[in-house]
């Protein structure tokens, strides 16, 4: 189950009371339906496309009859939404508790950037994918893409105000932004494949990578590192 999903309405432990819709397989669960038809629909999505993905086999995936999988969302675009929010929400409520940190720039941004991979990375499905299917891009679910600009913009900030500081070499704010806001989703693509590496390594190593090329001094990222994951948030 991801992250995105838990923190978004709670993490359920044990068994799911039987009570509800009805199920297509008894097997037993550890989350409500739902929040399955969610985990599932996200696999499917990444895996196969959203265009080429049914309800029917989300629902059997998610061991439901399509008309139930129907009680809960009544349209697919309507799961695809839910995901978007969440993936959303998840990261700017940490970004804008991060906001009110006081800390260099530089350092809240390594910060910033190590959570939205590392959520990415520890998903056991590449939820953060979703941000890159075609039926996700403007103008479609334009309260995510609201979402979009403001982790944009703050990310901005950051890079303008590190520059300032000195920590970052002088560079296009505005498109260093929009490449480092896409990180999360393009490491999704891939991270699933990396047995062995933990979520830790690779956002550590996505990171890195992209602030070392833009450091000043390129020596100080593993001090700039250890600033960075010691913030209290």
């Amino acid at each position: 189950m991801s992250a995105i999903i838990e923190r978004a309405n709670g993490q359920t432990h044990g068994k799911v009371p039987k009570v509800g819709r009805p199920r297509a397989n008894p097997r037993q669960l550890e989350r409500p339906p739902e929040e399955e038809i969610l985990v599932e629909a996200a696999r499917l999505f990444t895996s196969k496309g959203f265009s080429a993905t049914s309800t029917r086999e989300i629902a059997e995936a998610a061991g439901l009859r399509q008309p139930s999988l129907f009680h809960y969302y009544p349209k697919k675009e309507r799961i695809l939404e839910t995901l978007l929010r969440r993936v959303a929400e998840w990261t700017l409520d940490f970004a804008e508790q991060l906001d009110r940190v006081d800390a260099p720039a530089s350092a809240k941004l390594y910060r910033l950037l190590y959570f939205d991979v590392h959520s990415a990375c520890a998903s056991p499905h590449p939820v953060h994918a979703i941000l890159l299917l075609p039926e996700a891009r403007p103008p479609a679910f334009p309260a995510y893409w609201v979402s979009d600009r403001r982790l944009t913009e703050l990310l901005r900030d950051l890079v303008a105000r590190a520059i300032s500081e000195g920590d970052l070499r002088a560079t296009d704010v505005a498109l260093t932004a929009r490449s480092l806001r896409s990180l999360a989703a393009s490491t999704a693509t891939w991270a699933t494949d990396c047995e062995g590496r933990s979520p830790e390594a690779i956002a550590g190593h996505v990171v890195g990578k992209e602030l070392r090329a833009l450091l000043e001094d390129p020596d100080r990222l593993d001090s700039l590192r250890q600033q960075a994951l010691a913030l209290k948030i």
